[in-house]
């Protein structure tokens, strides 16, 4: 049996999702989404009270794990290997 592996255990919550995704789209849109903005989302999370942490450097794997439901989700593109991501549909009306 395989295991689904949706969002890691990093959104924890779905009600965080749509604020999360809100923020995700005001703060990361029209850029990449490398190392540096997912130190940069990881950050905008943590002010905006939605992660509990002290990772305000060296934590970009928290920004991505968190944004990844987003993109497993279909609510944005692919951004890697260099990508530029968008909004899809769903994530518009989500």
């Amino acid at each position: 049996m395989l295991t689904w592996n949706i969002g890691n255990t990093t959104a924890r919550n779905p009600a965080r999702l749509r604020p999360a995704l809100q923020l995700f789209m005001r703060t990361m849109s029209g850029r990449p989404f490398g190392k540096p903005e997912q130190q940069e989302f990881l950050n905008e999370l943590i002010a905006a009270g939605m992660v509990d942490s002290d990772r305000t450097t060296g934590g970009s794997d928290g920004g991505r794990k968190f944004a990844s439901a987003f993109k497993q989700l279909g609510f944005v593109t692919d951004w890697s290997r260099g990508k530029m991501w968008d909004i899809t549909p769903v994530g518009k009306h989500f």
